[in-house]
Formats: C-alpha cells, sequence, structure tokens
C-alpha cells in the first residue's frame, strides 16, 4: 500500500449472527476505492483480509486482482479479472428483470 494516504473506516454489523465482530476498510484518498479489508472475528482476532488492485480501462475503475487471504488457515483465493469490454451494443431488452432473471 506504499506511501499512499488512506481513509480508514470501522464497520460493525447490525446482525449480530454473522461469522465477524468488525471490518477495517482501508480506501484510497485520493479515488476513494477500497483497497483493502480486515474482519475481524467475536474475539476481535484478525480472521480474514481481501487486497485488492485496481485498474482503469475506459475511464472505469474495477478491479484488477483481490486476493483473500484466510489469516488463521493461510488458505488463500485470488480472483483476477483481465478481459474487460465495454459498449458491445447489447441490447436493452437483455438488462430487463426478465431477461436478468434467466441467469438465476
Amino acid at each position: 500500500m506504499g506511501n499512499n494516504k488512506f481513509i480508514v473506516v470501522k464497520s460493525v454489523p447490525v446482525k449480530q449472527n454473522l461469522k465477524y465482530s468488525k471490518r477495517i476498510t482501508w480506501i484510497n484518498a485520493i479515488n476513494f476505492t477500497p483497497v483493502r479489508y480486515e474482519y475481524y472475528d467475536k474475539k476481535e482476532d484478525l480472521w480474514q483480509t481481501i487486497e485488492v488492485e485496481w485498474q482503469n480501462k475506459f475511464d472505469i475503475l474495477f478491479w484488477k486482482k483481490a486476493e483473500v487471504i484466510n489469516v488463521r488457515t493461510g488458505n488463500k483465493t485470488i480472483i483476477t479479472v483481465d478481459d474487460v469490454r465495454v459498449n458491445l451494443g447489447l441490447p436493452a431488452r437483455d438488462f430487463m428483470v426478465g431477461a436478468l432473471r434467466h441467469f438465476e
């Protein structure tokens, strides 16, 4: 995360039946993109982290890579977004509720 400046936000869930007690979000103070999430368990121990790299294509900011780590087990999941295409000429009807339900 280097020498960047961040806004750090602590979030506490309203629902008590979740696996985590709080989330700390690190937000880039320049472009307001979240770059790190820290989830803490009910004992206030760090449980899981997510680090996100962003990319800007077509004047749109979106994930380039997200790395999720279970701090307890060391298990890691990496999500990458490589092939991004916009304005492909899809008809508006493809985005109506009925059409989108087809993918449920």
